[in-house]
This record gives structure tokens, C-alpha cells and sequence, in this order.
């Protein structure tokens, strides 16, 4: 693909799988080497963390080439849905990532991921800025590269607190005429509440665009694959699903009261409050389904950032316990190592 700058981009990841294992070793070496400041013969211990549904191939690949290639003395991997949890104190519950090109809907119980439970929905930011994209096709003056419309997917977006508030806006939207007044922000100020009165926003290059409802539409696509015009079941529909298949009796109540949204996606308001109210309406009246609290000592970022967050207190873990995969580990049983204490 191409960059918003006119350049050849290189996409060693896709939908959260490695694809280019040589393009992943040069971004792997540029973030250790160039940004975090290791030095060639000092390197210190690794932990990744992996997305779900990785493949068992790539983790062995990455094991090869984390001890031989980057001499790492320790390594360990840990799923995205369990660090998640853990930069929340929690253990157990219903991890939603909403990603770069997917979702990811994962079950993990007393720290463990339940794999089977795991939904992928192949829906995430970059497909909301291309349907805001088609929205908006025919205005004036729209953002003119990929970092413009996604600047402004980011400031646009928000979710209706349900179905029937989004066709009320819409309606409110549609009786708008020409002397209606239009509300002017900066694409870098916080969000306003959209109401179905047009707002314009003010892009970095100077650009206008003036959005109505299309940030409520493309937010709800999200939680609705008909709206992206595709059938499948509705995200509310794949945590309950995923928590169905995991969880029975008390633990099932476990799960639907430690939900969790994570992610890229869970910068646009609402959308964790609006996937509760869908699963209440689809769960039993026994159970009370809930959100996993930030901890109030936690930085606003918490769920942007949680699997990183997390990763951070499982290395200190490590380190006190010693638990990491040893080089040792490595020259006695190659790649395969990379499960000696890795589930």
C-alpha cells in the first residue's frame, strides 16, 4: 500500500498475524534498537505479547528469531486478552479488542485464555474510516491523505446510547435546513456530543468538513455487521456467545460482570456503556452484566493501552519468579521452547 505521504508502506502484520516474518525482524529491530535503546551484546529480556488466534508456526518463528537473531537471554508470550485484564486487576472476564482491521471477543478464566471461546470479527478502525470515507463522498474540500481521515474518524465518532437514539438523531438531522447554525471545533479538541445538528471540523491542513450523523453511523457499524453490509452476528451477540461457551453457572456470571473494551477502538465515547446495554437486553434476567473499573490510580489511556499495561506487571512477575524461557530452554528443545511455560 501507500502512506499518507505518497511512499511505499511495508505491512508485515495483517489482522493481527504475521505474513512477512523478515518485514516483522526489521520492525522487531528498529523498536528494540532505535526507540527503546537496547545495545548490540546487552540485550535484556523479551516478553510479546500475542494476539489471540496466533498460530503455533509463528510462535515458533518468533522464538528462533527472538534467541538467534536478537540473543535475547529470556522470552516469554502472553495473550492480549489476559494482559488486558491484568492492567485492570482482573483475572478473569470477557476481553473486547477492537483493533486495527478486527475484533477480537476472548474468554480467559483465572488468568488462563479459553481459546475456544475466542470470536474474530474482521471489522475494525481501519474499515470505520474507510465507511466514513463513503459517507462523506461529494462534500467540500474532504481530507486530502490517510493520517487526515483518520484524525478525524477519531474525533467524529460516537456511539449512540441505543438503536432508537441513533433514529432520532437521524430524523433531528434530516429537518436541518440551511439557517441552521453550525458548531466549528479543532479535529485536536475533545469530541462534542453529536445531537444530528451539523458540526464542522477544523483539519490540521485548514480543511472543513461538516459531519451530521455519519459519526453516529459509522460507530454503530461496528456493533451491527448489517449497517458494513454484511451478515453475521452482532458483536453483542459474540460476547455472549464467546462468555456461553466458556463459562457454566457461577462462572458464566463471572464473565458477563467483568467486561472489558480494549483496544484502538475504545476511544469512541460510548461504545463500552452501548455494548452493555445490548448485552443486558440479550442476557437472562439473573445475570447483571458489567464493566471491568479502571482503577481510579490508573492514567484515562488505561483501556487504549491495556495489553501493554498489563504486559508491564506480568514482566515484574517474571522476573521476581525467574519464570522466563531461558536461552538454555532454547538450545535444548529449539522453537518448540517457546511453549515449555507458555500456554
Amino acid at each position: 500500500g501507500s502512506d499518507a505521504y505518497g511512499g511505499d508502506v511495508l505491512r508485515p502484520v495483517v489482522r493481527g498475524e504475521i505474513v512477512d516474518m523478515d518485514g516483522a525482524e526489521a520492525l522487531i529491530h528498529s523498536c528494540l534498537y532505535d526507540h527503546c535503546g537496547w545495545q548490540f551484546g546487552a540485550e535484556g529480556c523479551c516478553v510479546i505479547c500475542e494476539p489471540v488466534l496466533t498460530a503455533r508456526s509463528t510462535r515458533e518463528a518468533l522464538t528462533q528469531r527472538m534467541f538467534e537473531v536478537f540473543n535475547v537471554p529470556g522470552l516469554f508470550f502472553q495473550d492480549e486478552a489476559s494482559l488486558a485484564l491484568f492492567a485492570v486487576g482482573k483475572t478473569s472476564g470477557c476481553v473486547v479488542d477492537v483493533g486495527h482491521a478486527k475484533v477480537d471477543v476472548s474468554t480467559v478464566l483465572e488468568g488462563q485464555l479459553l481459546s475456544s471461546s475466542t470470536r474474530r470479527l474482521n471489522v475494525g478502525m481501519t474499515q470505520l474510516t474507510s465507511l466514513l470515507q463513503q459517507l462523506l463522498q461529494g462534500r467540500t474540500m474532504p481530507p486530502s491523505n490517510t493520517l487526515d481521515w483518520e484524525a478525524l474518524a477519531r474525533r467524529c465518532l460516537h456511539t449512540a446510547d441505543s438503536q432508537f437514539d441513533l433514529e432520532r438523531a437521524c430524523q433531528l438531522a434530516a429537518v436541518h435546513d440551511a439557517s441552521t447554525p453550525v458548531v466549528t471545533v479543532d479535529v485536536g479538541s475533545a469530541p462534542p456530543r453529536p445531537t444530528g445538528e451539523p458540526i464542522t471540523y477544523a483539519l490540521p491542513d485548514g480543511q472543513e468538513v461538516t459531519i451530521a450523523t455519519e459519526g453516529l453511523q459509522v460507530a454503530e457499524a461496528l456493533l451491527r455487521p448489517e449497517l458494513r453490509g454484511e451478515c453475521g452476528p452482532t458483536l453483542a451477540e459474540c460476547l455472549v456467545s464467546s462468555v456461553s461457551t466458556s463459562y457454566e453457572g457461577n462462572a458464566r456470571r463471572v464473565g458477563l460482570e467483568s467486561m472489558l473494551v480494549c483496544g484502538g477502538g475504545s476511544f469512541i465515547p460510548g461504545i463500552a456503556h452501548r455494548l452493555l446495554h445490548d448485552v443486558k437486553a440479550l442476557a437472562t434476567p439473573s445475570l447483571k452484566p458489567g464493566l471491568c473499573a479502571v482503577p481510579d490510580y490508573m492514567p484515562k489511556c488505561t483501556a487504549h493501552f491495556a495489553p501493554w499495561i498489563g504486559g508491564a506487571v506480568v514482566t515484574k512477575i517474571l522476573l521476581n519468579q525467574n519464570q522466563f524461557i531461558s536461552k538454555w530452554d532454547y538450545e535444548e528443545e529449539g522453537p518448540c521452547a517457546g511453549y515449555r511455560k507458555c500456554l
